[in-house]
Parts: structure tokens; sequence; C-alpha cells
């Protein structure tokens, strides 16, 4: 409305000022300003920017002249436009959307990865040459404190991301830590709100403190001095039939000719032991499935058992890592052709539009205006002129505008050069090193596990 205020003082002034302005203004006013600043009004409640709308409007029925009907058409357009590009759609299946919210799960048990998983995966990095526990049982609310005394390699960065400001010259204390952001979601009006608190820390895979736990575990994966296995061993529920159930998660890795990673993942494969051999993999499940919560560590027993098991099934599993390898390695390959192809028809097709683009803006908007002017001024030659000084600026125009043709045509060709050399050069050596592998696959064995029956034999 203040922009609807500013124009009509505009207006006031041009009517007393410029007396030919009077009848436009009149004119103008037929497409009633309120429409138009209730329409710049309705813009600024959905997307806070008005000024390009009003501005485009004014310009369209003073300047030129458009009908009202056509400016108001043209409002009603924008506005669509507008509320188009700034719709979010509304999760209607509730908080975060059904749909949604099934599709994070199902992300999240591939990586096995949920809030008992994250506080795990913390305080077991914490824990790195410090021992355990490092994080003391939750309140009523879901919350856990640090265990004092935090270590060294941790205080710093405690005391940066998560200690609460100092107050009255006395040390803050530290919140308390929620690993589950529905800890912090609240009912307001029978909606459920994310509230944030002061005394409490939601710690998620961003945090500063995750970060440096993944950085952990990652030097833990080279060799030398470490406090971490990849090795355990677990009791719980088997495959039926089966003695014991050897869990191995593997990383695969593979790179292109351009020495480009292209594939990196992690997956975890259940592989039966039966009668002292190893079974065929099992049916894909999601790490978090597999996942035992039982708490309790293994005993001397049970880690003799796992030893007697894996010294019976080793070399199997170091088949069954080398088979993994050399059936990506062909999976991975398939795809590569295939995806090239496609990647070839589309790169050619945005190297055509490209070409075509370059043409239409200098032939179209420069050389045949440049064509126009210059055929213009030799039009004048011909037909004499009065005076010297008008033949020499006339020479002087004429000079000047065949050399700006020249040089528009030799940038053209020049341009159009440069194009065919970037097409030669992604089309016949860019594209087939990108989708061609660079030797083969590799897979890795992150760690395994053990899983042994519930029951003691």
């Amino acid at each position: 409305m203040e922009r609807a205020k500013l124009w009509g003082v505009h207006f006031q002034v041009a009517r007393g000022v410029i007396p030919w302005l009077t009848p436009t203004y009149r004119y103008y006013r037929s497409i009633s300003l309120a429409y138009v600043a209730g329409k710049v009004h309705t813009i600024r409640e959905d997307l806070g920017s008005t000024a390009d709308v009003f501005d485009r409007a004014v310009e369209r029925r003073l300047v030129q002249g458009a009908s009202a009907s056509a400016v108001r058409a043209d409002l009603e357009a924008d506005l669509h436009r507008a509320r188009g590009r700034a719709h979010v759609p509304r999760l209607e299946a509730g908080w975060g959307g059904q749909e949604e919210r099934e599709a994070l799960r199902d992300f999240a048990a591939e990586l096995d990865l949920d809030p008992p998983a994250l506080r795990e995966t913390l305080e077991k990095a914490m824990g790195m040459r410090a021992g355990l526990p490092r994080l003391a049982p939750a309140d009523e609310q879901g919350r856990q404190q640090l265990v004092h005394p935090i270590p060294g390699l941790w205080a710093g960065l405690v005391d940066d991301t998560l200690r609460l400001p100092e107050r009255r010259g006395v040390r803050g204390v530290l919140p308390g830590l929620v690993f589950d952001p529905e800890r912090l979601v609240v009912d307001v009006g029978g909606r459920p709100v994310f509230r944030p608190r002061r005394d409490t820390a939601l710690l998620h895979l961003g945090h500063p403190l995750f970060h440096a736990a993944l950085a952990a575990f990652a030097r833990e994966r080279f060799p030398g001095e470490s406090s971490a296995s990849r090795w355990s061993v677990r009791r719980g529920p088997l495959p039926e039939g089966a003695e014991a159930l050897v869990l191995l998660t593997l990383e695969e890795l593979a790179v292109n000719d351009l020495r480009e990673g292209f594939h990196n993942w992690v997956r975890t494969v259940a592989l039966p032991v039966r009668r002292g051999d190893l079974a065929p993999a099992l049916p894909h499940r999601a790490p978090l499935e597999w996942r035992s919560d039982d708490g309790v560590p293994p005993t001397p027993e049970d880690l003799a058992e796992a030893r007697e098991i894996w010294l019976e099934i080793h070399r199997e599993v170091r088949a069954f890592v080398d088979q993994s390898r050399r059936e990506l390695t062909e999976r991975l390959r398939t795809v590569l052709q295939a995806t090239a192809a496609s990647a070839r028809k589309n790169e050619e097709a945005r190297f055509k539009t490209r070409h075509g683009e370059v043409s239409a803006l200098i032939e179209n908007a420069t050389m045949q205006r440049l064509e126009r002017e210059l055929a213009e001024l030799r039009s004048q030659a011909g037909q004499g002129l009065l005076f010297d000084e008008d033949v020499a600026d006339l020479e002087r125009s004429t000079a000047e505008k065949e050399a700006e043709l020249r040089r528009r045509r030799e940038h053209y060709v020049e341009l159009r050069d440069q194009l065919e050399r970037e097409r030669t050069r992604v089309l016949t050596h860019l594209l087939p090193r990108r989708y061609e592998m660079r030797g083969e696959a590799q897979v890795f064995p992150v760690a395994l596990e053990i899983r042994l029956p519930e029951v003691r034999r």
C-alpha cells in the first residue's frame, strides 16, 4: 500500500508539471489503482516481494498503453506463477507426511541409523582410550548427561558446542542430550510443533560432536594402535537350521577412467553357517533389522565358540568377498554402458541447442541489425548530401559499421569453432572415459559379527 501511495504522489505532481500526462493518468485510473494495490498486497503476504509485479503493471499501462483488461489478466497470471513457485506441498498425513516419514525410516534402516545408534556411536567414540560409560542413563524426559570427567580430546569441543554461556561469572552448565528430534516436539492446538529447549541439546549427524566421532572411527580403519575392533560376537535369534550367522559388512568402491568415484556404498550381508559350512547369503534385509539389543557382553566361552566357527569358514568368507567383487564389477560395467549411451545422446542434444541459440543470437539480434544499418547508410550515400561534413560523417559511420560487421562475423565463426572443439572434447575424450571403469570394483570387509544361538549348546 505504501508503494501505491508513492505512485499517487508522482501522478499528482505530473498532472501539475506536465499537462499531457493528465489524460494518461486518467486513462490509467480506469484499471482501478485499488485493484492493483490489492493484488500487490496479496503477493506481499504470500511472497514478501511486490516491486516487480507493481512496476510491470504500471509500465504496461502508462508506457505501453496496454488495455485495462490485459493488465488485469497479466496480474492474475503473475500472481498464479508466483504462488506456484513459492508453493510448498502440504503434508496432510501428520507431522512430516506419512510417505516422507516412511521413506526416511527405510533409508535410516539401510544406514543402520536411528536414535539408539546415534547415542551408541557417540558414546563408543568418546570412550576410545577413555573407557565407558560416557553417557549417564536417561531421565524421565529422555535426556542424558555426559559423564565426568570428559576425555581431554573431547573437552574443548564439548565446551565450544554444548556448554551454555557463562552467567554472573559462573561457568555455564552442560545441557541434557537427546538423539531423537521427537523428544522436542510438543502439541500446540492439536498440531505437533518442534520447539527447542535451552536446557536440552539435540545431537544429530550434522553436529560437530558427530563429525569428530565419525572421524575417530575412520582413523581406526588404518593400521596402527587401535582401541576398537572390527570383530564382534553376540547371541541372538538365528535362521532356521543355522548353527550361527555371519553378518559381514562390506564397503563397495568403484572409480572411472577419470579417477572419479561413481559408486561408494556400504552393505551388510547375512551368511548362515550350516553343518560347518557357509550357506548362500540370505535375502537382503536392512542392517537395522539384524541388530541385537541384548547388551550382554560375550563371555570367554562365546569368544572361543566364535573362533572355532571362524576357523572353519574363513576361506569361504574370503571366496564370497572375491565373488562379490567380480559380480559388482560386471554389474557396474553393464550400468555404465547403458548410461553412456543416454549421456551421449543428451550431450549431443545440448550442443545442438547451444549452437542454435548462438546462431540465432548473433544472426538475428546483431548481424541483421548491423546489416540493416549499413544498408541504410549506403542508401543515404547514394542519395547525395549537401555538405562535405555530412559526407565525411557518413563515410566514417559506414566504415565503422563495416568494421563492426567484420568483427561480429569473425567472432561468430570463432564461437562456432569453440563450440565444435568443446563438442569433440566432451563426446570423444571426456564421456568415454567417464563411463569406463578403471580396473575392477573394490569390495572391502569393514566389520564382521558372528551371531551365536541364544541358548548355549
